[in-house]
C-alpha cells in the first residue's frame, strides 16, 4: 500500500522496509539491494557445495530451491533498478499507466547525466 508522495523525489514505497524511497535515500536502497543480492548469492553458492548427489538431503534441496528462487527475484529487482537508474526515471513513473516514457535512444552523454542525477545529492533535494 502506497502512502503517497511523502518524500521529495518520490520513487516508491517499500513495504519490506516500511518507508518511502525517494531522492535522498534511493542510493542507500540500491546499495541495500546489492548487499542482499550478494548475501543470497553467497548462500546459494555455499549451499551447492553442501549437496551430496549420492546421499540427498531433501531439506537441503528445498533450501537450495528457495535460495535459487529468492536470488532470481532479488536479481530481477536489482536489474529493474539498474534500468530505472540508467533511464533517469522513478519506479512510480515506470509503473503509472498515464506516464508516457520517452523512447529515444540512450546516448553516453544522457546515460552519464542520468547516473550523475541518481548518485549526486543536492542539498535542496
Amino acid at each position: 500500500m502506497s502512502c503517497g508522495f511523502c518524500v521529495k523525489g518520490f520513487d516508491h514505497h517499500c513495504i519490506l522496509l516500511g518507508n518511502c524511497v525517494g531522492a535522498r535515500n534511493r542510493r542507500l536502497f540500491f546499495i541495500y539491494l546489492l548487499c542482499i543480492n550478494a548475501q543470497a548469492g553467497l548462500a546459494l553458492f555455499l549451499t551447492t557445495f553442501s549437496i551430496d548427489i549420492y546421499n540427498i538431503d531433501y531439506k537441503l534441496v528445498m533450501l537450495f530451491t528457495a535460495l535459487l528462487v529468492g536470488e532470481f527475484l532479488l536479481g530481477s529487482l536489482l536489474v529493474l533498478h539498474f534500468y530505472i537508474m540508467f533511464r533517469g526515471i522513478t519506479t512510480w513513473e515506470l509503473l503509472r499507466p498515464q506516464t508516457s516514457l520517452e523512447r529515444s535512444p540512450i546516448t553516453l552523454k544522457r546515460l552519464l547525466n542520468n547516473l550523475r542525477k541518481y548518485w549526486i545529492v543536492r542539498s535542496n533535494a
